[in-house]
């Protein structure tokens, strides 16, 4: 985070040195999200989104991913609705709002309290549709949505969810996709190093078990860039994913 070529550990809410010494802490609990990137429109540094579940402190956090400090959050202070943060993503979805949009739920476990935010902090859409998650599948300025079972494809426009007619990535008959999260797919990641997201789905085996298999958009694309696998921390963020843990299904960017 500091730019002195050792890396520093994200443990929950706390951030260590490299040394082991504590960097900082928001001091709130448990996190059930905690995604790393340039969420601020055109900033040269990191943020942290913290989707808290802690029930004292349950919401969203937003901080400097170097320093700790606080950008902007809504939580259980500001409106008792906030129970527990327990799912959430942050990608750029939506062109007419600069930088990340994050999205969560406010009811735990349940899961219909789900909410929309921009980067600096207002609520863009609540509920916001359930099911769909960010997938750079077309290879565009934002990223499209797709369902938990990979079968449709969507755009936010601001106000709902409005379904694309390309069809979706998964390919599986429907009941078929049963993946290691709820929906039919595990995975989003670009893996082929064309810029766009392959989708790793689960479905019934040729011998009868289970079988792993991935999709990938065959159109032509004339970006050329270095690919995201050439970068360490790409590479990191796929180990994590496939290792352990809560499945990162947002954009990933550098």
């Amino acid at each position: 985070m500091d730019g002195d070529g050792k890396d520093e550990v994200f443990d929950g809410a706390t951030v260590l040195n490299s040394d082991g010494t504590v960097r900082w802490s928001i001091y709130r609990g448990h996190p059930d999200v905690v995604s790393i990137k340039r969420i601020l429109p055109g900033s040269p540094v990191r943020q942290v989104y913290y989707a808290v579940e802690n029930n004292a402190h349950a919401g969203i956090y937003v901080v400097d991913a170097n320093t700790g400090k606080l950008h902007w959050k809504v939580n259980r202070e500001d409106d008792p609705r906030w129970e527990h943060a327990h799912t959430g993503w942050v990608a750029d979805i939506w062109e007419a709002s600069p930088g990340m949009e994050m999205m969560t739920n406010r009811d735990g476990h349940t899961n219909r309290d789900t909410v929309l935010y921009s980067a600096d902090g207002r609520l863009l859409l609540n509920p916001f549709p359930r099911g769909w998650r960010p997938v750079n599948w077309l290879g565009g300025a934002v990223r499209e949505l797709m369902s938990g079972d990979g079968r449709r494809l969507g755009r936010f426009n601001g106000q709902d969810v409005e379904p694309l007619p390309a069809p979706g990535p998964n390919e599986l008959p429907p009941g078929q996709g049963v993946g290691l999260a709820a929906g039919g797919c595990s995975m989003t990641a670009d893996l082929a190093g064309d810029f766009r997201d392959e989708v790793v789905c689960t479905g019934p085996g040729r011998s009868g078990g289970r079988a792993s298999y991935i999709y990938t958009n065959t159109e032509p694309i004339r970006k050329r860039e270095l690919t995201r696998t050439a970068d360490r921390e790409y590479r990191m963020w796929l180990a994590r994913n496939i290792g352990a843990g809560y499945g990162s299904y947002f954009e990933w960017q550098p």
